[in-house]
């Protein structure tokens, strides 16, 4: 059984060992400008603070991308209209894949029609799917089979394609 990393893993990859390296190269001189006494206490603990900061700007994105996207993915799933709502007004992608699939396929194939409407209302793309991981038909054809014709509505409204 094989499993991808996925967006924020290779993220992860590409920029945790640069910013480890930047970290430390910054702490050795750091400590060796307080020991040579070139710089007060003071100004040692605020390098630090910025150095630690430096260091954690990079992964910033990877946490965003991560956070957001799997969180409005559990949130369709389970049909949170509040949490999925929290989500969106600060900023998540609707259309964003995280390792499990698009939100708007979560809601669809879940039977949750609030949630689904309110992603499309946000920009959802209704012809969006998950290949290689799961079901292939179209989000149309899955929410006819679960029986949901209000929900049929909707995304054909939206111009998905059947």
């Amino acid at each position: 059984m094989s499993h991808s990393i996925g967006v924020e893993g290779m993220i992860f990859v590409l920029i945790a060992p640069f910013a480890l390296v930047v970290l430390v190269v910054g702490l050795i001189c750091l400590v060796t400008l307080r020991r040579c006494k070139r710089i007060t206490s003071r100004q040692f603990w605020a390098c630090l603070v910025v150095a630690g900061v430096l260091w954690a700007l990079p992964l910033l994105p990877l946490f965003y991308y991560s956070t957001f996207t799997e969180g409005l993915y559990s949130a369709a799933r389970d049909g949170n209209v509040a949490k999925a709502k929290t989500l969106l007004s600060l900023g998540a992608d609707p259309n964003a894949d995280c390792e499990f699939g698009y939100a708007l396929e979560a809601a669809v194939s879940s039977g949750h029609e609030e949630v689904a409407k309110l992603l499309l209302d946000h920009g959802a793309n209704p012809d969006l799917r998950t290949e290689g991981r799961g079901d292939y038909r179209s989000l149309v054809r899955m929410a006819g089979d679960n029986g949901d014709w209000d929900l049929v509505k909707q995304l054909k409204a939206a111009g998905a394609k059947p």
